[in-house]
């Protein structure tokens, strides 16, 4: 078994700039490989590099994603407007969507058994979630920057307790 040493940031600002670069190199990566995996996967009729491909495009699609959304609100205020979304798609189909979206985390805490503070930090996931979005597209107008931003690793964690905490919650 592999140990993997994974400290996460302590504060959100730290978060941001972390997830801001991660999004920058995504995008300059999608930039400049997701057409010739497209291109690779058909050639070499391999789904791995369409799978990659797909991955690579998800800063995109949340791009678009937004767009759309945020036309949509605005011609919604429009006298003479007829909402697609309710028309394609029933609003109870869109209701269930946000019901699973919601259980589906306190499911997976609840299976894993993880204490209640666990909980706690699903008051805040929204925000987590939500703030992706303008990550996403800083990323992309930062794309071309390759300043290197430093994530502080400022905690201090012996060997010993990874296997203690390990043991401890695997009982």
């Amino acid at each position: 078994d592999a140990v993997v040493y994974d400290e996460k940031p302590l504060t959100f600002v730290q978060a941001w700039n972390q997830r801001k670069r991660w999004a920058q190199g995504q995008v300059d990566v999608a930039g400049r490989y997701f057409f010739p995996l497209i291109i690779r996967g058909f050639q070499e009729r391999k789904i791995m590099y369409f799978d990659m491909a797909i991955h690579l495009f998800q800063p995109a699609f949340l791009m678009i994603a937004t767009f759309f959304l945020i036309t949509n609100l605005v011609t919604g205020l429009q006298p003479h407007y007829t909402n697609i979304f309710s028309v394609v798609v029933p609003w109870s189909l869109w209701q269930i969507l946000t019901s699973i979206q919601l259980i589906y985390p306190v499911a997976v805490l609840a299976l894993e058994r993880l204490p209640w503070r666990a909980y706690a930090g699903l008051i805040l996931f929204p925000i987590f979630i939500y703030s992706w979005i303008p990550i996403v597209f800083l990323g992309f107008i930062n794309r071309k920057d390759k300043t290197w931003s430093h994530t502080k690793h400022t905690r201090s964690i012996k060997y010993d307790e990874i296997v203690r905490d390990k043991k401890a919650s695997s009982n």
